[in-house]
């Protein structure tokens, strides 16, 4: 899995999206964290961020809170990134 993380690269107008709200469109494909404990986590997203993506999939039974939001901050504190640029997915458990 984590090989074609690695291979692939999006720009914003390459990814298919879907409209959530009037001007806001979410993009359709994303990174997920399941299974990945912090430390990886934080080394996936930190790379998917880079490489384009701003679709994160997470959920509070992942337990890897932690290192999802490092790769986060990291890459809003070291590009033009915001939060407002972001998507985070998670579910009710």
């Amino acid at each position: 899995m984590l090989f074609h993380l690695f291979t692939l690269s999006f720009t914003p107008t390459s990814v298919p999206t879907i409209t959530i709200a009037p001007g806001v469109k979410m993009p359709l494909a994303g990174v997920g964290t399941w299974q990945y404990n912090a430390t990886v986590a934080e080394r996936v997203v930190a790379e998917a961020l880079g490489l384009g993506y701003r679709h994160v999939d997470t959920a509070l039974n992942y337990h890897n809170q932690d290192g999802v939001g490092r790769a986060i901050a990291a890459a809003i504190d070291g590009s033009r990134l915001t939060r407002r640029d972001l998507f985070l997915v998670s579910k009710i458990p």
